[in-house]
């Protein structure tokens, strides 16, 4: 079993020794006490970054959150979990416990549980 340090992709400043241990730190800190700016771009990507936004636009949540699970939710409705997740490569890795195993190795490592891989567990 691969360890969370071998799972997890170290960023490209930590790998090359560019990121110090104090102004990790101290962005730690702004965004622990609220003082960090909740707008930023990494990686060509722009990040907004405020808790609890959902709750500022229930309805709109909902229905994206329903938009983007239902699928998934009728598929294991019509075909049960085994042959859905068999079915569907995005599913199976959105499962992290099957019949009493982890099956995800983050959440094995994180936890010091023993991983299985869920294609071990799919008999269906």
């Amino acid at each position: 079993m691969r360890s969370l340090y071998e799972t997890c992709e170290p960023r490209a400043e930590v790998l090359q020794g560019e990121l110090r241990e104090d102004l990790f730190a101290a962005r730690l800190k702004d965004v622990l006490d609220g003082s960090a700016d909740p707008v930023y771009q990494e990686e060509g990507v722009l990040h907004y970054c405020v808790t609890n936004m959902p709750a500022a636009y229930p309805a709109t949540s909902t229905n994206a959150l329903t938009n983007a699970t239902l699928p998934y939710v009728l598929a294991i409705a019509n075909r049960g979990v085994c042959r859905a997740v068999k079915a569907d490569p995005a599913l199976a890795k959105g499962v992290n416990c099957y019949r009493g195993h982890v099956t995800h190795p983050g959440v094995a490592a994180a936890w010091d549980l023993p991983y299985t891989p869920l294609e071990r567990l799919l008999d269906c």
